[in-house]
Parts: C-alpha cells; sequence; structure tokens
C-alpha cells in the first residue's frame, strides 16, 4: 500500500479554479520571454478529461501547441466510447461517439442513448443486468498517452523537483531518451470505480518515496475523475539511479481495498489493471465499454421515451422502430 512507501507531497481537489507557476519561464522547454510568449489559455489537464480549473502560467505557446498536437487526440482515442458513456464534459460537452456505419452514443439530458440500425451490434445486453457498447475500433500510440499523463503531472511538480526530473522532461517534450532509459518503468494502474461520476471533483496527487530506494519509483502520481483512477511512475528522475528493475513495482492506492465512495455504484467492487503504454507506434483497438444497470433492463412504450430524446432522433431524420 502506498502509504506504506510514500508520503503526499502534493495534492489539488479541483472545485475552484486554480492557476499553476508563474509566467515568465516555460518549465517543459526552459525558454523565456521574448523568445516565446504566454498568450494561450493552458489546461495543466486535457479539458478533454473535464478539467476546468487547472491551469498552467508557465506552459508556453510552442509547447502548448506541441502537447496538443502529439498527445491530446492520443488520449481522446484511448479513452474512446468511455468519455461519452462516463459523460466526461470537455470542451464541447459531453463528446458524442459515432461508429463508421453510423450508430452512435449520445448523452442526452443526463441519460446515455445508443442510436443505432436494426441489425447493428452497438449495443449488446449481456445479461438482465449489463450492456456492452462498442463502436468502430481506435488508434493512438501508447507511449504518447503515457507521456501525456506524465506532463499532467509534471505540471503540478513542486519547483525543487524539476532539476531532477530534466531528463524525463526532455523526453516529454522533445523525444530525447535518458541514458538510462528502459520501458520497464512505465508503469500505471488504472482503477474503474463504478456509479455515476463518483469523483465528482477531479483530483490530482504527487507522492514521494520513504521507503526502499531500491525497490519504489521516487515520485507517483494519482489522477481521479469521473469513474477512474490513474496511477503512474514519474520516470527518469535522478533520484531513481539506484532502481533494482527486477524489484521494481508500483504501490498500491489504498482505496482500492475499502475506501467507499458517496456515488459508487452498490455492491459493485472497483476493478484495478496494470496497462502496459511502452508501444511506440500506431496501434489499432477495440473501442467498447460496460455498463450495469440498477434494475432488470425491460423494453418501454413509445410514448415513455422522453422529449428530448424523441426531439434527437427527428433531429438525425430517424424514426423509431416499432411493433
Amino acid at each position: 500500500m502506498i502509504f506504506e512507501h510514500y508520503k503526499i507531497e502534493k495534492s489539488l481537489f479541483l472545485n475552484k479554479k486554480i492557476n499553476l507557476g508563474e509566467k515568465g519561464k516555460c518549465r517543459y522547454c526552459g525558454k523565456s520571454r521574448p523568445a516565446v510568449k504566454f498568450s494561450k489559455i493552458a489546461h495543466a489537464i486535457p479539458e478533454l478529461l473535464g478539467n476546468k480549473f487547472l491551469f498552467s502560467n508557465d506552459e508556453c505557446d510552442e509547447c502548448n501547441s506541441f502537447f496538443d498536437k502529439n498527445f491530446e487526440n492520443n488520449l481522446a482515442n484511448f479513452m474512446g466510447i468511455a468519455r461519452t458513456t462516463s459523460q466526461i464534459v470537455g470542451k464541447k460537452g459531453v463528446p458524442k461517439t459515432k461508429s463508421s456505419s453510423g450508430d452512435r452514443a449520445e448523452s442526452i439530458n443526463g441519460d446515455i442513448v445508443v442510436i443505432q440500425g436494426e441489425d447493428s451490434d452497438m449495443l449488446e445486453s449481456l445479461d438482465e443486468n449489463t450492456l456492452k457498447i462498442q463502436s468502430s475500433p481506435t488508434q493512438y500510440v501508447p507511449i504518447n498517452v503515457y507521456k501525456c499523463f506524465v506532463k499532467m503531472a509534471i505540471s503540478a511538480l513542486p519547483e525543487y523537483a524539476l532539476k531532477g526530473f530534466s531528463e524525463g522532461i526532455r523526453w516529454v517534450r522533445y523525444n530525447h531518451k535518458p541514458a538510462s532509459f528502459d520501458a520497464k518503468t512505465l508503469k500505471m494502474d488504472l482503477t474503474m470505480v463504478p456509479g455515476k461520476n463518483p469523483f465528482p471533483l477531479m483530483w490530482l496527487t504527487i507522492f514521494k518515496r520513504t521507503g526502499d530506494k531500491k525497490k519504489y519509483p521516487y515520485m507517483t502520481c494519482m489522477l481521479a475523475f469521473s469513474n477512474y483512477m490513474f496511477h503512474f511512475v514519474i520516470p527518469f528522475s535522478k533520484k531513481d539511479k539506484h532502481l533494482d528493475l527486477a524489484r521494481f513495482q508500483l504501490p498500491i492506492i489504498p482505496m482500492i481495498n475499502g475506501l467507499r465512495l458517496p456515488r459508487q455504484a452498490p455492491n459493485i467492487k472497483p476493478t484495478t489493471r496494470s496497462i502496459d503504454l511502452s508501444e511506440n507506434r500506431i496501434i489499432s483497438t477495440q473501442n467498447f465499454t460496460y455498463m450495469k444497470t440498477q434494475e432488470p433492463m425491460k423494453n418501454i412504450n413509445l410514448n415513455e421515451v422522453p422529449d428530448e430524446i424523441k426531439d434527437r432522433i427527428k433531429e438525425l431524420g430517424l424514426e423509431f422502430k416499432t411493433e
């Protein structure tokens, strides 16, 4: 468990606007005014994950454009249809998911609505309480997704720690591999917490090692939002030169073993899995998610369908199939 080997170095609960750093020198490229500008609004965590409150003053316009072009689309494709089904509010609201065959999943007035043709397999009922919703495969470069998460952690690192992570920062910004680069250090765990937005406030925490320096990385970062908690190594610290990769571990977040969130679904435990994001090429992956209902699913009459959904069907030029 993490509190046996780490202490909390910094923790941010995002319920109000927070500006990190000072304008004038960029913490990613190291350039200063007037060589670079600081005119763009720089989200420390991409807005596509629902961040409306955490911003970076010390991210220059050049770095902001680089991260947007190289990382954020990969992150969006990595999250896939989950951004729709978890109703994560991005720049233009909850994103709609549309398949190559024209089927779609949307959030309408707080409901997840799947609009599909007669022979579609977008929505599959696995049992009376479980649905599988899938769309067309997505493509992304896994290591760029990992870099996107590391960039978020770097944005929140205390000023004193930046020098020690200089190789990691160059790796994120310029793809300069550290001399000691080993993909085994790029460890990440993803915990999925069932429920309706069990993490209503985005939550970012930096952990600093207090335990065995041969076994545990110097700093890790936890990012929680909506139904998801990502915990990952902030790699390539100078303080990690004694790591023994044969013993190397990413410690467990304690909440997995007992903490219950107010909006967590009853009688369904969180699930945690390790994610390998070390691949440095484009991959194509299935795009699906599972949803549980509190009551057994049943057919409803057309007159029970909310007007907002009827209006959306009409707007799309479609009709309900009735028997």
